[in-house]
């Protein structure tokens, strides 16, 4: 894109026009760096695209600080990682859009619009796969695809077998577990010998919240 778009900056450069500002929001010369990420109108557009991409930042500012904190952080090849990099194509294409149309035909959106176009881009581009993927059922996997409004297939992890290593003869092997709710805890633990066989058991309550402490 740099380098190849005729924003105003460059127009300058070629003594064609006498306006030069940002068409989106007019408080400073229009270059690729302002209109993508550094203007007010698109820097509220990309802000709450990346918030959709589950990461709550202001946008870095400079076209190659920003392509590169991309690559970096969506980066991978699930359906999660391409619902990023599709997001990120299509915010450029809509906030350029925005700014041809306001440029040539004066008809201004709302940054709240513009988001909307590109919700509408995301969810008709994958809406349709993701019958065809599966997507592991995690707490972080379900809120990305809930705040994009994408149906998707989840499936459960796959189940590990763990065996208990028995203690030597004359010894004791004791598992404990802790919990906590609200402003209390819970334990319990329970020993055995070396061929299984239960010795004691326990279980009790504590004002404590540190499950750390509990579990010791």
């Amino acid at each position: 894109m740099r380098g190849r778009v005729l924003v105003r900056s460059i127009l300058a450069g070629w003594g064609i026009g006498t306006d030069f500002s940002c068409v989106l929001f007019g408080a400073a010369v229009e270059t690729i760096d302002h209109l993508v990420f550094e203007c007010a109108f698109s820097s509220a557009v990309w802000k709450d695209v990346l918030i959709l991409n589950g990461f709550n930042r202001q946008p870095v500012g400079s076209w190659n600080d920003e392509v590169q904190w991309l690559v970096t952080h969506f980066d991978g090849r699930s359906l999660l990682n391409s619902v990023q990099k599709f997001s990120f194509n299509s915010s450029v294409y809509r906030i350029w859009q925005e700014r041809n149309e306001r440029a040539h035909q004066r008809r201004p959106s709302s940054a709240t619009s513009v988001l909307n176009r590109i919700i509408s881009n995301v969810r008709g581009r994958f809406s349709s796969l993701v019958l065809k993927m599966k997507m592991e059922d995690t707490s972080r996997h379900r809120d990305f695809f809930a705040r994009w409004g994408i149906p998707v297939v989840f499936t459960l992890p796959l189940a590990t077998q763990h065996t208990w290593p028995t203690p030597p003869v004359g010894w004791v092997a004791i598992n404990c577990d802790g919990s906590v709710k609200d402003a209390s805890g819970g334990l319990g633990a329970i020993g055995r010998n070396h061929l299984g066989q239960p010795v004691f058991a326990l279980a009790g309550g504590l004002q404590e919240t540190s499950v750390i402490c509990l579990e010791l």
